[in-house]
């Protein structure tokens, strides 16, 4: 079965239940998902652009976690390692991303 979400309204008008890759998953912090989204976008500001997009520095991610309030979540110990380690998945995620639009327009006719 294709994941395109073709099949969903085909599964319902049937009355049967939707497959599980279609239910999106449940949000159990709420407060540290805003926390690592603002971190990440703050110290998005932070990469490297030369030849190409880099990864957010590591120190600048600890520097933006480790803010005291109001400036940032004043993180320490265990959280701010947990910060830092979704900041990067989440930059990680960006890049990949980043990467395929470059990939699908370099496969682009010119002018296309």
């Amino acid at each position: 079965m294709a994941k395109d979400g073709a099949i969903l309204p085909v599964l319902a008008a049937d009355g049967q239940p939707p497959p599980d890759w279609s239910i999106p998953p449940v949000i159990r912090h709420p407060l540290w998902v805003a926390i690592v989204l603002a971190g990440f976008h703050d110290a998005s500001t932070e990469r490297a652009i030369g030849f190409g997009l880099g990864p957010i520095p590591w120190s600048k991610i600890v520097e933006r976690g480790s803010m005291p309030p109001p400036l940032g979540p004043g993180l320490r110990g265990e959280r701010l390692a947990v910060f830092v380690h979704a900041v990067r998945r989440c930059d990680a995620a960006y890049l990949a991303h980043q990467r395929r639009l470059l990939d699908e327009a370099s496969k682009r006719p010119p002018g296309g």
